[in-house]
């Protein structure tokens, strides 16, 4: 008998008789067969609770364990790649550090060797220029002591009396002039823009 069934019946309108033997109406008998099949559905009822109870604790429970999985696994996910992460970022950093030494290195040994070049220049010139400046003292010495044309050795190279030879000693002639002109004419502009001051 299902309970919906039970329930119709204690709708209706008692109808019953009463027994004879007793007196009471016959219908206390289905009465209390009512009442025991309503506890025996309450029971089952009761009993059906306690197993979806349980049914759903024990869901619960799996649901947490899988849950509490889940944030362990996310945990070790999150702490794996930060590491990695830190790992990653440490080892850039040095090959940063690396590469910035190794260029610096670089940088500092072409400064050297610039230096270097340089220095060998500088005194390369200076040797350069002292030659130049004792060979000219030596060609003004020798002017001056025997003579333009002799000091220069023109007159050798006019007495070849070859054309070519007799031009590059006009062409001689012609430099020393011209540069004594030349550095008289930049003496008087010099003088006339700054005035003469002694």
């Amino acid at each position: 008998m299902s309970l919906r069934n039970n329930s119709n019946q204690s709708n209706n309108p008692d109808t019953s008789t009463p027994s004879p033997s007793t007196g009471r109406p016959s219908s206390e008998s289905p009465k209390s067969e009512r009442i025991n099949e309503l506890e025996r559905q309450n029971k089952l009822l009761a009993d059906r609770m306690i197993e979806l109870e349980k049914r759903e604790e024990s869901q619960n429970q799996r649901i947490n364990a899988l849950i509490e999985r889940l944030t362990s696994a996310t945990t070790d996910f999150r702490s794996s790649v930060q590491v990695a992460h830190e790992r990653a970022s440490s080892k850039l950093l040095e090959a940063q550090k690396e590469n910035f030494d190794r260029l610096e290195k670089q940088l500092q040994k072409q400064y050297e060797q610039e230096k270097r070049f340089y220095q060998f220049k500088s005194y390369s010139v200076l040797v350069l220029h002292v030659l130049a400046l004792v060979l000219a003292l030596m060609v003004i010495g020798r002017t001056l002591v025997l003579g333009f044309w002799q000091g220069l050795f023109l007159n050798r190279l006019w007495a070849l009396e070859w054309l070519h030879w007799r031009m590059l000693t006009l062409l001689i002639i012609a430099a020393l002039v011209g540069g004594i002109l030349y550095l008289i004419y930049r003496g008087v502009i010099t003088v006339q823009k700054n005035g003469f001051k002694i």
